[in-house]
């Protein structure tokens, strides 16, 4: 085997001792640096892997947030349901005057289309019906309409005038049952 040949003066020369150290040292060198790619790959694919775990959560935090608007769209039509549920309940329980409208068709049986009501008010509890009969017999229809109805619990005659020109002028005030 050939000889190793220095050319370097002997006072240049690296003792054996620091030959080693600087071997050691560049070998360390080598592993710390492959160390350091390894894990900077290491961090990389965890920034990437949290990266893509994050991008999840967000798609399943929007589709959480659309879920709870769609929920409060959705009660918040059952709250407004609920009350106007509540407000036709609690105006089909009001009293009306759909019966006492009805029941005054009754008294105008048999009568001519000369006679002709005047004033009508409606309540749920009475009706005030102001009336223009032009003939006897009319009056005595009407007189008779009036005694045969089971419609009203009271009659009470408030007004009563005759007039030859326009004939009886009649004020009624009938309380419902």
């Amino acid at each position: 085997m050939p000889e190793k040949v220095n050319l370097l003066p002997q006072n240049l020369q690296v003792s054996k001792g620091l030959n080693s150290i600087l071997k050691t040292t560049k070998a360390l060198g080598v592993i710390f640096i492959v160390a350091f790619i390894i894990f900077s790959l290491g961090m990389g694919a965890f920034f990437i892997y949290s990266r893509i775990t994050l991008d999840g959560i967000k798609t399943n935090v929007d589709q959480l947030k659309s879920q709870v608007k769609a929920q409060e769209t959705s009660e918040q039509q059952l709250v407004l349901l609920k009350d106007r549920l509540a407000k036709i309940s609690s105006i089909k329980s009001t009293p009306n005057a759909t019966k006492n409208i009805t029941g005054i068709d009754f008294l105008f049986t048999n009568m001519s289309p000369s006679s002709t009501m005047n004033l009508a008010n409606f309540s749920s509890t009475k009706i005030d019906v102001s009336v223009a009969i032009r003939s006897n017999e009319d009056l005595t229809a009407f007189i008779q309409n009036l005694k045969s109805t089971d419609l009203f619990k009271s009659v009470n005659l408030s007004s009563f005038a005759y007039g030859a020109g326009s004939g009886y002028s009649i004020d009624v005030s009938l309380s419902s049952k």
